[in-house]
């Protein structure tokens, strides 16, 4: 990525922060896809806008319980960030977060206003509606875009760019290649067993982007 698109980028970033931060209660399809009412265990490819290095997402949702990769847990309570560089811990009460994981999806972006149904396709193997905010700024076009399961009002994919679609300044996104609904599921897969010797930090802020996505 360019310096153009970086500065963009940044822009865009703290956009994102001051909409995120003013969610309080979504409505339309944001509240049916963000309702924590679903189970299901997924696996997904991550493309950040400034590294570009694509990366592996196994997803395990239950209810307000779930588990990203190995190192997010969430037991309902308590959501676990683990760092094993670090050999540290990080313990967040869920009644004090209101990020937003990157397999639900804004209520809308400031000053952007609500995602619009734009068509359908088909995606993981599931029909999908497709929605998309689109907007400008400083000039150049923005859009995010929504692929949402048809039947069970699952986010399966998501698209941010800036710049012109066939040549963007900025493009990232999250992409659902494997989905299945009503797994059986072990309670002990969001039992976070803290090693030995780590160290537990409780509060703070949570340091995952996959779990404080901007759009």
């Amino acid at each position: 990525m360019g310096k153009k698109g970086l500065i963009f980028l940044l822009g865009v970033f703290f956009l994102f922060c001051l909409s995120a931060w003013g969610r309080r209660k979504p409505a339309g399809i944001a509240f049916e896809v963000n309702s924590w009412d679903k189970s299901f265990r997924s696996s997904w490819l991550y493309k950040p806008a400034i590294t570009g290095r694509k990366e592996k997402i196994q997803l395990l949702v239950k209810g307000k319980k779930f588990r990203v990769n190995d190192n997010l847990i969430c037991d309902g309570k308590d959501i676990y960030e683990i760092d094993a560089r670090n050999r540290e811990v990080k313990i967040f009460n869920v009644k004090g977060w209101r990020s937003l994981p990157f397999w639900h999806i804004p209520l809308k972006m400031s000053p952007f206003g609500e995602a619009q149904k734009i068509r359908e396709a088909t995606i993981a193997g599931r029909s999908a509606e497709i929605y998309e905010i689109r907007g400008k700024y400083q000039g150049a076009e923005v859009y995010l875009i929504y692929w949402i399961d048809k039947e069970k009002k699952v986010l399966l994919k998501k698209e941010h760019i800036i710049g012109p679609r066939n040549d963007p300044l900025v493009y990232e996104f999250y992409e659902c290649k494997s989905i299945e609904f009503n797994p059986l599921i072990s309670e002990k897969d969001f039992t976070c067993t803290i090693p030995s010797g780590y160290l537990k930090i409780k509060g703070g802020f949570i340091s995952s982007n996959l779990l404080d996505n901007k759009f």
